[in-house]
């Protein structure tokens, strides 16, 4: 499957991968250690967004949330319902405390979404 996008992003998907949030990395590195047999792909443009990491064996987008998202609720929201219906790709959203201080209900909820 091909999902379009706007190419007006890949510049801007191109700068985040090269600059990636501390969580950013804290879950990349979860995510190649804990399952080294999916891939995982960083900062990707699909339609109109950029994801944080898509899994395109499972049909997955993992999003990591920081306290920005805590305002824009409804939007992501929206978001994820367009990508889900256009698409079929869910999304899992993580919130940054999970990466920092919940770490073993983070791996059991991206074993559940991955498996």
């Amino acid at each position: 499957m091909i999902i379009p996008y706007n190419p007006n992003l890949r510049s801007v998907a191109k700068q985040l991968r090269e600059n990636p949030t501390e969580s950013e990395k804290l879950i990349w590195n979860i995510l190649k250690l804990n399952f080294p047999k999916l891939k995982f792909l960083r900062q990707v443009p699909m339609d109109n967004f950029i994801v944080d990491i898509f899994c395109k064996e499972k049909l997955l987008i993992i999003e990591v949330d920081g306290e920005v998202h805590n305002k824009q609720k409804e939007r992501d929201i929206e978001r994820d319902n367009i990508l889900l219906m256009k698409y079929q790709l869910i999304t899992l959203r993580i919130k940054n405390l999970e990466l920092t201080k919940e770490k073993e209900n983070l791996l059991q909820k991206l074993n559940e979404a991955l498996h």
